[in-house]
């Protein structure tokens, strides 16, 4: 894949190249997907997340943070033509990898753009709202 134009590469298609890459194994997830959903408070990343189906072997790379976990489809959906994590995955995800503070505010905005809605923060809290591939949160 080949990408012709001065300046930054845009999100989208580094994201792009990255499901590439991993021949259609992996999906978009943690920051670059939170990104791609324009929820606020994250890090910038030159690196895009994608997390790949266990077993597949997980290659990072410069340019690509590998991330491995049993993903069911109701995990991730299509956005703008790639696999993404849905928006209540892709805050979890965050909550397991990028400190509470970054968590908080990634979900208050996705809430506040209707992404996830109270049932489900209140499910997170209780650990009822996710499985075993959520890291924990999903315990009973």
């Amino acid at each position: 894949m080949y990408y012709v134009q001065a300046g930054e590469v845009p999100l989208r298609a580094r994201c792009r190249a990255a499901v590439l890459v991993t021949a259609g194994r992996a999906v978009v997830s943690h920051v670059a997907a939170g990104h791609l959903y324009q929820l606020d408070a994250l890090p910038p990343s030159a690196r895009v997340d994608v997390t790949v189906r266990s077993p597949e072997p997980r290659r990072s790379s410069a340019l690509i943070r590998a991330h491995r976990a049993d993903l069911d489809p109701e995990d991730w959906g299509w956005l703008a033509g790639l696999p993404v994590t849905n928006p209540g995955r892709t805050c979890l995800d965050l909550a397991r990898t990028q400190g509470r503070l970054i968590a908080v505010r990634a979900i208050e905005s996705a809430w506040s753009q209707g992404y996830v809605d109270h049932a489900t923060c209140w499910g997170w809290r209780n650990g009822r709202a996710a499985g075993p591939a959520y890291g924990g949160f999903g315990q009973p």
